[in-house]
C-alpha cells in the first residue's frame, strides 16, 4: 500500500463522496471532529468524518447523530454568549487596553483620508501602482490578518484579511504563497508585519526560496520580494515607526540561535539599502523599535540587545542571569518576547525566573542600559512555548500569557498590580496577543 492511500481520504475526497452518496440516495451525515466526540478524535484530525448508513438502523443513527450536532451547536452558543459577557464586563471596567487598533480600512482613523493617499510603501515596482479602493467605498470597521504557516497538501501558505463590521466577521480576500515548483518541500512561513501606514504586509519565508514578500494590504497583491543573501534564512521583518525602513532579521541556520543578520530595506522601493554588522553571538527571538527609530531592541534567550540604527552600530547587550552567590539571590532569563512602553523609556521583557522561589516575572528594563529596574510577578509559568506579551496602546495595560496556559493575566503597568485574569480552556493554544 502506498503512503498515500495509508494517510486516509482528504477533505476533498470526503465532500466528492458525500456528493456521490447523495446521488445514489444513501443516507449520510457529516460531522465536524473535535475532542470532545467519543471514539472520533483523531480518526481524521481537523477535518471530516463521513459515515454511510442503510435500511431503518441507518436513519436511527442518523437522526441521533442530528440531535447530537444540536446538543453540541447549543453548547457552543451558550459558552460563546458566557465569553461576550465576559469580555464586556472586561471592557467596561479597562476601556483603555480594548481601543481599536489603526484600522487602515477606516478613513475615520488616517489623517489623509485612510490607505488610499500618504502610504510610505510609494508605486509597485515598475511604475505600476498597487489597486487601491477610493476611501469613501471603505465601510469597514476593523481589518485583521492570518498568516498561515501550514503549506501542506491540504492548506497552502496563504494571508488572510478579515473585515470586522460589529459582530460580523467576513473574509475580505487572501493571496497564496506556495511557490509554483512542485518540488520544493516547504515554504516555511514565519512570519508576518504591517507597516504603521496599514498600507503594506511583509511576510517572512524562511523555506526555499527563502525571501521577505512585499503585500499591499488592501489589494492583497505582492508588490515587491527581497530574496534572503546566499547562505540565510529570513526570519522576521519590522517596520520602523514612520514606515520608511524596514528592518530584515535573517539567520544562518533553521533554529531561533546565533549567529543573527540585520538588513535594512526602503520600503518605497522593496530593496536593501543597508545592513548592520551583528557579532556572531547576537540571536533575535522579538525585536522592536524605540518611537523614534533609533534604537531596535532584540530579545534573544539570556540576552538582550541593542542596535543604534541611526549610526548602523552594535550597542551591546545585558546579560541578566545572576549566580547563586550574588547577594540579591540567582536569576536567570530566556526572553523570547519584550515590548516598549509608549514613551519610549522602558521595555518589558517576558521570561525572568528566580531560582530562590521558582517564580516567574515581567521584566522592566532601562531602554538606553538595559538593565533590569523593577518587575512583575506572573502566576502562569511558561511551560511550553514562547510566553506572550502585549501593552495597551494607552501604556496603562500590559498582557501577559503562556502559549499553553490556564489564563491571561492583565496588570496595571504603573503598579505591577494584577487587575484581571481571563481564564482559558487548558487545552487552548495561543499564537499572539493584541489590543483588539
Amino acid at each position: 500500500m502506498s503512503p498515500s492511500a495509508r494517510r486516509g481520504p482528504t477533505r476533498r475526497q470526503c465532500l466528492r463522496t458525500l456528493a456521490a452518496a447523495s446521488g445514489l440516495l444513501q443516507s449520510g451525515c457529516l460531522l465536524d471532529v473535535d475532542d470532545e466526540t467519543p471514539g472520533l478524535a483523531g480518526s481524521i484530525p481537523g477535518l471530516y468524518v463521513l459515515f454511510f448508513f442503510w435500511g431503518q438502523r441507518g436513519s436511527e443513527l442518523y437522526l441521533r447523530a442530528i440531535r447530537i450536532r444540536e446538543e453540541e451547536r447549543e453548547r457552543r452558543k451558550a459558552e460563546a454568549e458566557k465569553a461576550r459577557k465576559a469580555r464586556e464586563e472586561l471592557e467596561d471596567k479597562y476601556p483603555e487596553f480594548f481601543q481599536p487598533p489603526y484600522d487602515p480600512l477606516d478613513p475615520a482613523m488616517s489623517p489623509v483620508g485612510g490607505v488610499a493617499a500618504g502610504s510610505a510603501s510609494g508605486p509597485a515596482p515598475g511604475g505600476s501602482s498597487s489597486l487601491r479602493a477610493p476611501a469613501q467605498t471603505v465601510d469597514a470597521e476593523r481589518a485583521y490578518y492570518l498568516l498561515d504557516t501550514l503549506g501542506d497538501d491540504q492548506v497552502d501558505g496563504r494571508v488572510y484579511a478579515f473585515r470586522i463590521q460589529g459582530e460580523q466577521i467576513s473574509l475580505r480576500g487572501q493571496v497564496g504563497l506556495r511557490p509554483t515548483d512542485s518540488s520544493l518541500p516547504s515554504i516555511g512561513l514565519r512570519h508576518i508585519a504591517l507597516s504603521p501606514d496599514g498600507a503594506q504586509l511583509v511576510v517572512s519565508q524562511s523555506g526555499a526560496p527563502s525571501q521577505w514578500i512585499f503585500i499591499d494590504a488592501l489589494s492583497l497583491a505582492i508588490s515587491g520580494r527581497i530574496p534572503a543573501p546566499e547562505g540565510e534564512i529570513a526570519r522576521r521583518a519590522l517596520f520602523s515607526p514612520d514606515g520608511r525602513s524596514v528592518y530584515l532579521i535573517g539567520g544562518t541556520n533553521s533554529s531561533l540561535r546565533p549567529p543573527a543578520t540585520l538588513h535594512i530595506a526602503d520600503a518605497a522601493s522593496r530593496s536593501l539599502i543597508g545592513q548592520v554588522e551583528l557579532p556572531s553571538t547576537v540571536s533575535f527571538d522579538d525585536v522592536a523599535a524605540t518611537p523614534d527609530g533609533g534604537l531596535l531592541l532584540g530579545a534573544g534567550g539570556l540576552y538582550l540587545h541593542s542596535i543604534d540604527v541611526r549610526t548602523g552600530s552594535y550597542g551591546g547587550r545585558l546579560l541578566v542571569s545572576r549566580p547563586a552567590s550574588d547577594p540579591a539571590g540567582p536569576r536567570s532569563g530566556n526572553f523570547q518576547r519584550l515590548v516598549l512602553d509608549p514613551g519610549g523609556g522602558l521595555v518589558y521583557t517576558a521570561g525572568l525566573q528566580y531560582q530562590a522561589d521558582n517564580h516567574y516575572a515581567i521584566g522592566v528594563h532601562d531602554v538606553r542600559s538595559l538593565d533590569v529596574v523593577g518587575e512583575i510577578p506572573v502566576a502562569a509559568r511558561p511551560e511550553v512555548g514562547r510566553p506572550l506579551l502585549e501593552m495597551s496602546p494607552s501604556g496603562r495595560t500590559l498582557a501577559y500569557a503562556p502559549q499553553l496556559g490556564a489564563a491571561v493575566q492583565l496588570f496595571d503597568v504603573r503598579t505591577g498590580v494584577e487587575i484581571a485574569s481571563v481564564p482559558l480552556d487548558a487545552d487552548f493554544r495561543l499564537t499572539e496577543l493584541g489590543p483588539v
